[in-house]
């Protein structure tokens, strides 16, 4: 937990540094650096983002917020975006990822747009 605590203070400094920051590039470039670090501290107690883009939807480890219609059979259930990552922590779910998901409507179906907000894909 100590580790969190650091990252949790180098985020502070750079609240801290904000008001008076010349250049919005490089207060970017240093809460990258924050959130990258952070991501080594989880990554170092077991924490795994959950890669779901390209891949075949799977309601084990993701939830479907939004689906888009396609015409290409085979782009049928993947996932296309994240709105948020999922993670694992040693096997177990953290937290499901939050995506997007290809529907597959032949063309004597029709499009029909794509739904959104807790559609099922």
């Amino acid at each position: 937990m100590r580790k969190v605590l650091d990252v949790l203070d180098d985020l502070d400094r750079a609240i801290a540094a904000a008001p008076g920051a010349a250049d919005p590039t490089a207060l970017l470039a240093g809460v990258t650096m924050i959130r990258d670090c952070l991501f080594q501290v989880l990554a170092s107690e077991g924490v795994q983002a959950i890669q779901t883009v390209g891949q075949r939807f799977d309601p084990a480890t993701a939830e479907a917020i939004a689906v888009e219609t396609t015409m290409d059979a085979g782009k049928d259930n993947l996932v296309l975006a994240e709105a948020t990552k999922g993670y694992v922590l040693g096997g177990s779910l953290l937290r499901p990822a939050r995506v997007k998901v290809a529907r597959h409507a032949s063309p004597a179906t029709g499009g029909g747009g794509g739904r959104s907000a807790g559609a099922r894909p």
